[in-house]
């Protein structure tokens, strides 16, 4: 049974949410004597990161519907 091209890309969207959650939560920051630091509290404290943060992810959710709409108004059509 081949597997629907949705299934893949609903996949992507969760993988692709999670990476980039995980690099914008995580920020690393270089000091002057060249250690890195790990800053949790940036992504909290920095409105315009957090504004951006908000955009993106609306803006990938919407190209993702606009994208898939035909899988998933197809798949509701065969449910019946």
């Amino acid at each position: 049974m081949k597997t629907p091209q949705r299934y893949f890309n609903i996949l992507g969207l969760f993988l692709m949410g999670g990476i980039f959650l995980t690099l914008v939560t995580m920020p690393v920051a270089i000091d002057k004597t060249g250690h890195l630091h790990i800053d949790r509290t940036l992504f909290l404290h920095d409105e315009k990161l957090l504004s951006f943060t908000v955009f993106f992810l609306i803006a990938f959710a919407l190209y993702f519907l606009v994208v898939n709409l035909p899988a998933f108004t197809s798949f509701t059509q065969n449910k019946k």
